[in-house]
């Protein structure tokens, strides 16, 4: 289980750095690119909050997990690597 730790926190370390350099370089290049960020951000929160507001109260599903042989570790960091 380590060893998906130390993937996640490794990936997600520097896809933020390279996310806010990007974002950085474009803020510096393109004048209005903030504000589209910004506005684009406030309607994707509230549309996104909105839908998941509404699946909460509507209900009827639910994860049930399978009953599976156990994977090896390979084939999950594999399978890790490939999503990150």
């Amino acid at each position: 289980m380590g060893v998906l730790v130390r993937i996640c926190a490794t990936s997600d370390a520097l896809l933020v750095a390279l996310g806010v350099a990007g974002a950085q370089f474009l803020t510096s290049t393109l004048p209005g690119f903030q504000s589209v960020m910004l506005w684009g951000g406030v309607a994707f929160l509230l549309v996104y909050g909105a839908l998941r507001f509404r699946a909460a109260f509507k209900g009827g599903v639910a994860l049930v997990p399978m009953a599976s042989d156990p994977v090896p570790m390979r084939r999950v960091v594999a399978i890790w690597l490939a999503f990150t």
